[in-house]
């Protein structure tokens, strides 16, 4: 069929892999940020520079937080879809290798 997409389970594998990967490295570069946050708030001199530090230290964290989440959750989606389409992909094999009259 012209135009058609074609699906192919290993790129959905290795999506996954690169998708999880990211995560990785964003839960730690995130790590890092909350820190050096956490680091310039304890050391502020001014108590409302304290205070706004801390609230931007927690917003990174949950922010972070939330993305690592998300990541994981895509990475699992293209995971799972890669074993969907090998299933169906030998489910037709399958099918097709049965000779006419032996179903």
């Amino acid at each position: 069929m012209a135009g058609s997409l074609t699906v192919s389970p290993a790129v959905l594998s290795a999506g996954a892999q690169d998708v999880a990967e990211l995560g990785a490295l964003t839960e730690r570069a995130g790590a890092g940020l909350v820190d050096v946050m956490s680091g310039l708030a304890a050391s502020a001199g001014d108590a409302e520079l304290s205070g706004a530090l801390q609230g931007a230290d927690a917003a990174a964290a949950k922010t972070v937080g939330e993305l690592v989440i998300l990541l994981g959750y895509i990475a699992e989606s293209l995971k799972s879809s890669a074993a969907n389409y090998r299933a169906a992909s030998s489910s037709v094999v399958r099918a097709l290798s049965v000779p006419p009259g032996h179903r």
